[in-house]
């Protein structure tokens, strides 16, 4: 008789073993990855990223430095290298260029990356824009105009190009505006009060096209359906008219005007999602100086925007982001809130949805310290992955399956979705310590699985064994 953590084993064990070393598992079985939104956020010289705990609040946060004073401007979450994980890319307008940390899959960041490029660089997007399969980033420059970066889908980039659309550029959007499959670009131009659009030729090269008058002080636009045609739209924050310009797509690369709606204080920032579930594009705004207010434009299913929502957010509001913080199936949405005149009150702040289009009043995050000087914000999924420890083959289970899962990933080379869970042991490697420790649990009173179990959650105990190895 031999005797395996502590419990005897006798002929039946070793019978047993035997007939999970040669049973099959289920095809295709994998465990769920973690699709917790987290936020990043600028301050002064570097950037913070707050894990997402699923509920809308978040993790204490941790500081990547960029260089003092850069003052990273603008902040967007995309993957860069094509590994399936939110890259971040910061617009350091004192930096002269931009910053990229690469994810390393466990929450924590590679980088910075400096690359300099622009006078001073205020704003950005991503996308395939050459339509070569990887990301693309664009980059307003408030002195000259804007920048394309060509990616090479590994985090690095080509030689930028160079294009000029309008005087004082302040924002960017992207979208197919002429339906030629081709991702095109929505520019604002501060200085001119217009915003220009610039066709995408193909070959990396853009053209400009019609430029439009929106209000007074244009600083953000944002492409999104807002009416039922299926053609892309157009809205711009004014910062000194107080509103939002409404332009109606005609689906050739040209808009009509279609009005502007009021909106709190000096607003910014704008981003469009469905707030109320009706199928219809909804507008959320930042209201910037003089005001400590998000407002929600709800639309009308034709582009009107006349029912308005102001909520108190935190002192002036510079950006805004959408995305499901609490996992309800609902947007919600995070501000961050500059608070010029005393940075003790900035913060960045979350409204969560309630599926009608109301949000509950703002739960604010601050790091240890406090900002210097938040201006952006952005969601993305940074987090290391949720998983069940022992459950193998996740099927939410923990059983005789679990063994054979993992006797079939170390003897017949079987793929799992996640190592990590297939340590049941928790020793930071995957062995037959693991299906052994895991059968004395389930048939003879062994030690107990360490965490995360019974419920899913995070490795405790990071190590060299991930849910991304799987």
């Amino acid at each position: 008789m031999v005797r395996v953590f502590g419990k005897a084993w006798g002929a039946a064990g070793f019978a047993l073993l035997a007939v999970i070393l040669t049973a099959g598992t289920a095809a295709g079985a994998t465990v769920p990855k973690d699709e917790h939104f987290d936020i990043v956020a600028t301050d002064r010289d570097g950037l913070w990223v707050f894990l997402g705990q699923g509920d809308g609040t978040f993790g204490p946060g941790e500081f990547y430095y960029v260089g003092d004073g850069v003052e990273s401007w603008h902040v967007i979450a995309s993957d860069l290298d094509g590994d399936g994980r939110n890259d971040i890319v910061s617009a350091d307008r004192y930096g002269n260029g931009i910053s990229i940390l690469l994810a390393k899959g466990d929450g924590t960041f590679d980088g910075p990356e400096r690359v300099t490029i622009g006078d001073q660089p205020y704003a950005l997007d991503a996308a395939d824009l050459d339509g070569d399969g990887a990301i693309d980033l664009a980059l307003a420059d408030r002195s000259n105009g804007i920048w394309v970066l060509w990616g090479n889908g590994d985090g690095s980039f080509d030689d930028p190009s160079f294009f000029r659309a309008s005087n004082e550029t302040y924002g960017i959007s992207h979208g197919d505006l002429d339906g030629d499959g081709k991702i095109d670009l929505a520019v604002v131009g501060n200085a001119s009060q217009r915003v220009a659009i610039l066709i995408n030729e193909g070959g990396r090269d853009f053209e400009l096209g019609d430029v439009y008058a929106a209000g007074a002080g244009p600083k953000t636009p944002c492409i999104a359906l807002l009416d039922e045609d299926d053609v892309l739209d157009l809205a711009v924050t004014n910062w000194n008219s107080a509103d939002v310009s409404i332009f109606l797509g005609n689906g050739d690369g040209t808009f009509r005007r279609a009005g502007a709606f009021g909106a709190a204080g000096q607003p910014r920032d704008i981003v469009a999602g469905d707030l109320d579930g009706d199928g219809d594009m909804d507008l959320v705004i930042a209201g910037d100086r003089g005001s400590e207010i998000v407002t929600v434009l709800r639309n009308d299913g034709e582009a009107g925007f006349a029912d308005r929502t102001d909520y108190v957010t935190g002192p002036r509001p510079h950006s805004v982001s959408l995305a499901d913080f609490n996992e309800d199936g609902i947007e919600d949405f995070a501000a961050a809130n500059w608070s010029l005149d005393n940075p003790g009150l900035a913060t960045v702040s979350v409204n969560l949805g309630d599926g009608d289009g109301e949000f509950e009043p703002a739960i604010h995050t601050v790091p240890a310290g406090g900002f210097l000087k938040v201006t952006a914000v952005a969601a993305g999924s940074f987090n290391p992955p949720i998983f069940r420890r022992g459950d193998s083959n996740g099927d939410g289970r923990i059983n005789i399956s679990d063994a054979v899962t993992t006797l079939n990933y170390m003897f017949a080379e079987k793929p799992v979705g996640c190592l990590d869970a297939l340590d049941a042991n928790d020793d930071d490697q995957v062995t037959i310590g693991d299906p052994i420790y895991l059968l004395s649990f389930l048939f003879a009173d062994g030690p107990a699985i360490a965490a995360p179990y019974p419920g899913k959650g995070r490795d405790l105990t990071p190590d060299g064994v991930s849910c991304l190895d799987g």
